[in-house]
Formats: structure tokens, sequence, C-alpha cells
């Protein structure tokens, strides 16, 4: 029979019991992962805020180019000239056609813009007016850019054209903001191409172009959208021979 015997000094381990608690380099781990998830979060959510103004930014200028779209083209449409057969070229001293179509840069027009104008059957009022006028008077309309502030925007008037003479005074009203671009392109019975046009003048044969064409760049400098239109209007003038 064998007997065995332990050291005196020996002692059984004590036994660790885990009592279920953090140290406090577990909570600092765990605060410093949560403060990283919670700051990517917050990122992310900043970049889809960002890009939900900048769409709804930009379908804000989308829809404000399409109106003016509209309303230039619904002017050209109905667009109004004096017929060949009874039209004179105004003679020295006289007053220009009243129906006549201009575009040119005027004394107050912004270097490199130019304005549009011209008669049309589509009055649309943009004021209050004591007058009464029923919806597709004979108007002249005028399209131009005005600097406002640290930016261009396009307007318009609507005038009567049985109120005054040639240059009566006229309230403007804002059809387009954040205009960075504008150009006219008018196209005569030739094919050729103008940016300028004056149907009094001899240059152009007193005729009206055949097609009108607008290209306008709207929005910020750094991400402007280019719109176009063009217009074949029903009534024109044929050049003199």
């Amino acid at each position: 029979m064998y007997f065995t015997c332990a050291p005196s000094d020996w002692r059984p381990r004590e036994r660790r019991i885990s009592t279920g608690a953090f140290t406090l380099l577990e909570i600092l781990v765990a605060v410093a992962v949560l403060a990283i998830v919670m700051l990517t979060a917050l990122s992310a959510l900043s970049a889809v805020n960002r890009t939900a103004a900048r769409i709804q930014e930009t379908l804000a200028e989308g829809g404000a180019a399409a109106e003016a779209l509209q309303w230039i083209e619904t002017d050209l449409a109905a667009l109004h000239v004096t017929e060949a057969s009874v039209y004179r070229p105004p003679a020295a001293g006289q007053d220009p056609d009243p129906y006549r179509f201009r575009c040119y840069t005027g004394p107050e027009d912004p270097a490199d813009f130019k304005r549009l104008e011209f008669a049309a059957r589509a009055h649309r009022p943009l004021a209050p007016s004591a007058l009464e006028i029923a919806p597709g008077a004979l108007a002249r309309v005028s399209y131009f850019v005005r600097r406002i502030q640290d930016g261009f925007v396009l307007m318009r008037t609507d005038v009567f054209d049985l109120q005054a003479g040639p240059d009566p005074p006229a309230t403007a009203a804002v059809i387009c903001e954040n205009v960075l671009s504008l150009r006219w392109t008018l196209v005569d019975d030739q094919g050729q191409a103008h940016d300028e046009w004056d149907s009094d003048d001899d240059r152009w044969r007193h005729a009206t172009p055949r097609a009108v064409t607008l290209t306008i760049e709207v929005g910020p400098e750094t991400a402007g959208r280019v719109y176009h239109a063009r217009v074949a209007p029903v009534m024109v003038r044929e050049g003199q021979r």
C-alpha cells in the first residue's frame, strides 16, 4: 500500500469569482467606440441633408428656368409684326415702328447681356392695373437682365401697347434668378445666325427673324445648369429686296 503526502506549506488555490462588473478601461473603450459610431452617423446624416438641400435647390432653379422659358415661348409664339404690305421704314425724325423686333444692349444693361423686345398678342399683366385688358391683347414685351446684389436676374415687362409711346415706364417682374449667362440667337431667312437684331434697320432688310433660340445658364457659378428653347414665330415679315 502506497501513501502520498503534500508539503506542509501547500494550500488549495483560491477560486476567482467573477462579479460581472466592467473595468474602467473597458468602459473607456466602449465610450470611444460609441463616439466614433455617432460621429460617423452624424457625418453621413449631414451629407444626406446637404445632398437633399442641393437637390431641392436644383429642382427650384430648374422649375424657375422652365417657367421662364415657357413665358418666352408663349410670347414669341404670339409675335405680332407690321405686315410687309403696309410697313414703311421710318424716316429721320419719325417714330420707330411700334411693332418692331429688337435684340440689343441697352444703356442700362450689364455687359454681355442683350435684351429682347417685340410685340405679342399674349398680354399677361405682371401687376394689378385699373385698365381691364383682355388676355391676349396686343402688348409690348421686353426681356432683360439686371444685377441684384451679387447675381443677375432675368426680368420681364408686359406693357399694353396703346398706353404710351415706344419707351413707356413699365413694371418689371423677376421671372428667373441666379442667371449666369443668357444668349439670344436670331436666325434670318437665309439660315444665318445673329446675336442682335433691329427690324427697322437696313442691315436686316426690315425683316423679322424666322427663329429665335435662347440659351440660359442658371445656378451657382460652380454648378450651373444650361437650358435651351427654340421658337419659330408663326407671324414673320419678309425682308425687303
